[in-house]
């Protein structure tokens, strides 16, 4: 859903229902619900100005809901106008910017939503919408001549590229090292504890491999799970170590090596990719990263 950053005190002071225009140098065309998002930047100059309201103002979170119905040009006609009507909230507002958008059917949460600001409107997903969007992903890849492959393997490895999250959301295809992309990009708004991990099996002839997105909220661990068709999902766990251990246990069930060596199994933690990979280079890229004890 599409969102909003506002300072405090205004954010407060827009969901508890004083204030229905936001000013903003800007236009917008857009029309409908949106979410508020109180910034961590506080104008604290305001704070003593509406003490008499009793709020509270919670930063770096989500808030509450609004419908944007309207945007108007500010003229000093319509600031005068406003003024009249509740001097308290804008009189602090005079000469703010140069449009004030429309904000009705408001909604107060009950509890705040821990999230990342942004610059306009930005979008921000729970991991449940993020599961969703992600089906809009067919497993499989394409080469840079459009050619589509349904697996990741020894006769097709040389065309293989990793691309960047919004090439990968624009062809509708990707393998699991993709789809671990595109889902940390729908999620970095999220102030979750997100890690991403690269478990595979060394054996110099398959090398098999599985790279999946894990995260960490209200003390517990959670898989969330998209390219592993089998297993389409977000699983909770107690602690991380029951988490990987369980990846694991799946992954190992789907090697074609009859006789495993554990020693030969590795799970890494790799952070963003910067820039397009092969294969052998993202390969690289994660085994540069922080190794977990399997």
């Amino acid at each position: 859903m599409k969102v909003l950053s506002i300072r405090q005190p205004w954010a407060s002071i827009i969901i508890n229902g004083y204030k229905i225009y936001e000013f903003r140098s800007w236009n917008t065309k857009f029309r409908g619900k949106v979410l508020i998002h109180a910034s961590k930047e506080v104008e604290e100059e305001y704070l003593e100005r509406f003490k008499s309201l009793g709020l509270e103002y919670p930063t770096s979170a989500i808030i509450g809901s609004v419908e944007i119905t309207d945007c108007v040009k500010v003229t000093k006609e319509f600031e005068d106008e406003l003024i009249n009507k509740n001097e308290l909230i804008y009189g602090a507002t005079q000469g703010r910017a140069g449009y004030g958008f429309k904000m009705e059917n408001v909604i107060k949460f009950e509890e705040a939503i821990p999230a990342n600001g942004n610059l306009g409107f930005w979008d921000f997903y729970e991991p449940k919408e993020v599961l969703e969007l992600m089906d809009n992903i067919k497993y499989g890849w394409n080469d840079e001549s459009g050619n589509f492959y349904d697996d990741l393997c020894v006769t097709n490895y040389a065309k293989y590229k990793l691309l960047k999250p919004k090439e990968i959301i624009k062809r509708g295809t990707g393998v699991c090292w993709d789809q671990v992309e595109v889902e940390r990009y729908y999620l970095k708004n999220n102030k979750l504890d997100i890690k991403t991990m690269f478990i595979f099996y060394e054996d110099g002839i398959n090398d098999e491999s599985h790279t999946f997105l894990t995260y960490r909220k209200d003390g517990k661990y959670y898989w969330f799970e998209h390219a592993w068709k089998d297993f389409r999902g977000i699983f909770e766990y107690t602690t991380e170590d029951k988490l990987i251990q369980d990846v694991k246990k799946k992954f190992v069930a789907t090697l074609k090596s009859k006789n495993i060596d554990d020693s030969l199994m590795h799970c890494y933690v790799y952070e963003k990719t910067k820039r397009v990979l092969t294969g052998d280079e993202f390969y690289e890229h994660c085994k540069n990263g922080e190794e977990i004890k399997l």
